[in-house]
């Protein structure tokens, strides 16, 4: 800001030269400053900060509020990429070009955490299961997510997905049918039409015959088992264990069960 607003006018052209020196390098540690506070938060979950200034900085970090330094420096750095010959000459810009210019150190990293012959085991082993509905790309999109999270070991967000993908199947299915009903009263504590939630929507998939006794009984163990995951009542507790990899995997099973009964029917 000083730079910028309380500096004299450069006359000469060694005072501008030392004048954009100056500038460029402030503006260049702010930049890149900036990206190695976005690169250390991306490992933490929780911090503590007690600096209320950080706080501030932060936060406006997280919101994507450049300070004036980053909006300088993306400035001149946009003048100065007109004359690149190439990518490899340009100025970094973005926070990818920042990590792209660390591209060996991340590689490492993330081949040191990141078990690759695990994660293609796993792809294989839920790949038979998880195939796509034809026709239905949104359903597609869905397996597809819910076929990573499992190689990736994120049991926790794989069924979540698996009670989702059932909840917006039986609504789907049960609307385009005329079957979901009139809308009931709402309930005052969600501000939900709990007439339409997702036991009920197993429900009427069953009087509807669109799935099985034995697949209302699994619908309703998938349901169970992610509400122990999305809603935890007391959370003075000791944080529970999440789900096994045995778990996920039987509760991708009975969703594509489920799923494809609906479908089909």
């Amino acid at each position: 800001m000083e730079m910028s607003y309380e500096r004299a006018v450069p006359r000469e052209v060694n005072e501008f030269s030392e004048y954009l020196d100056e500038l460029f390098d402030i503006c260049i540690r702010g930049f890149f400053l900036r990206n190695e506070i976005l690169a250390s938060l991306a490992e933490p979950v929780r911090i503590e900060i007690s600096d209320k200034n950080i706080v501030g900085d932060l936060n406006r970090i997280r919101a994507d509020k450049d300070p004036y330094v980053i909006r300088q420096y993306k400035s001149l750095a946009k003048l100065a990429n007109v004359n690149a010959g190439s990518d490899h000459e340009k100025i970094p810009i973005s926070i990818g070009d920042f990590v792209h210019d660390q591209f060996d150190e991340n590689l490492g990293r993330y081949m040191s955490e990141f078990d690759v012959s695990d994660y293609y085991s796993k792809k294989i082993q839920i790949g038979c299961l998880v195939v796509g509905y034809q026709g239905d790309k949104s359903i597609d999109t869905y397996y597809s997510e819910i076929r990573e999270a499992y190689a990736h070991g994120l049991h926790r967000a794989c069924i979540s997905l698996c009670r989702a993908l059932i909840e917006i199947v039986l609504h789907e299915i049960l609307n385009r049918k005329g079957l979901l009903g009139s809308t009931g009263a709402v309930n005052i504590k969600t501000g939900r039409d709990d007439r339409n939630n997702l036991p009920c929507l197993i429900n009427k998939a069953k009087r509807a015959d669109l799935i099985s006794f034995d697949e209302k009984e699994l619908a309703f163990e998938i349901k169970k088992t992610a509400e122990k995951i999305l809603h935890r009542k007391d959370r003075t507790k000791q944080e529970e264990p999440g789900p096994t990899q045995s778990e996920t995997y039987t509760a991708i099973k009975n969703t594509i069960i489920v799923v494809e009964s609906a479908l089909q029917r």
